[in-house]
């Protein structure tokens, strides 16, 4: 058994046991993705997160569209700081309060060996972008960062791009669905500019107008980007900055400027 999905499922207590045997004795189980009907509730999670604890061959973990309480989120979060071989970690849709979203990014921040993250569609107050923001500053393996639609409006931004100006990890950054507008990409471009790593960053859905256009070009112009997405924003007359930034960069390959409105 090398991967086990479970869509639209309902796992009781005695199904959450087997499935901790399960990720045990599965020497080859190396991806498991968990969008179940119901909750696991906190003592199902707490089984769950015992097997992947063990597990030594584990190196996909998802969960989405199953709500995780407090409790439930500390369990997950103990497990993927502990396993050995976890490599990437996806939450998203699952309901998390601040707190489970502050466990997560502590757990993550104790991870040695998990690079790609992915938190999509839950809420970031300020003091979960705070932790996230210790976790982009501590956590030396994290490459691949997407914290798409997680409400980080410019305040909440500010935080995690001073985090980001430090990094010298991160080459995938998804900060797309996040409303931070102009004020958010000014902060940014402040913070990526002297960035020696970052290859890819998508940013749809931010709300960039055309009055942020020069932010952006900045980044476009200054950071040596392969792939920049682009879609969905409102950058009209702004195109003309943004458009030759990109054909001055000698490596940016790949641009989506999918359903924008352009001057």
């Amino acid at each position: 058994l090398v991967e086990m999905v479970l869509y639209e499922c309902t796992l009781g207590e005695n199904s959450a046991e087997h499935l901790r045997q399960v990720l045990v004795n599965q020497s080859a189980l190396a991806r498991i993705d968990l969008r179940l009907r119901d909750s696991l509730g906190d003592e199902g999670m707490r089984l769950v997160a015992e097997g992947i604890k063990q597990s030594q061959s584990i190196r996909s973990l998802s969960f989405s569209y199953t709500t995780i309480q407090d409790v439930a989120a500390q369990h997950l979060a103990d497990a993927i700081a502990a396993n050995k071989s976890l490599v990437h970690v996806s939450v998203s849709t699952t309901w998390l309060k601040p707190t489970g979203v502050e466990s997560l990014a502590l757990g993550l921040r104790k991870s040695t060996t998990v690079k790609r993250v992915e938190i999509g569609r839950e809420k970031f107050e300020q003091a979960g972008a705070e932790e996230w923001a210790l976790t982009i500053k501590e956590n030396t393996t994290i490459d691949q960062l997407n914290l798409y639609c997680t409400q980080l409006e410019s305040t909440r931004l500010t935080v995690v791009a001073e985090a980001l100006k430090n990094n010298n990890v991160i080459w995938d950054l998804n900060l797309s669905g996040n409303e931070f507008g102009d004020e958010g990409i000014q902060v940014l471009a402040a913070a990526l500019k002297d960035s020696a790593t970052l290859y890819r960053i998508h940013l749809a859905g931010t709300q960039i107008t055309e009055e942020g256009a020069e932010d952006l070009a900045t980044v476009l112009s200054i950071v040596s980007l392969d792939e920049v997405n682009l879609k969905d924003l409102e950058l009209r007359a702004g195109i003309t900055l943004v458009a030759k930034a990109i054909g001055q960069s000698s490596s940016i390959r790949k641009v989506d400027l999918a359903r924008n409105k352009l001057g």
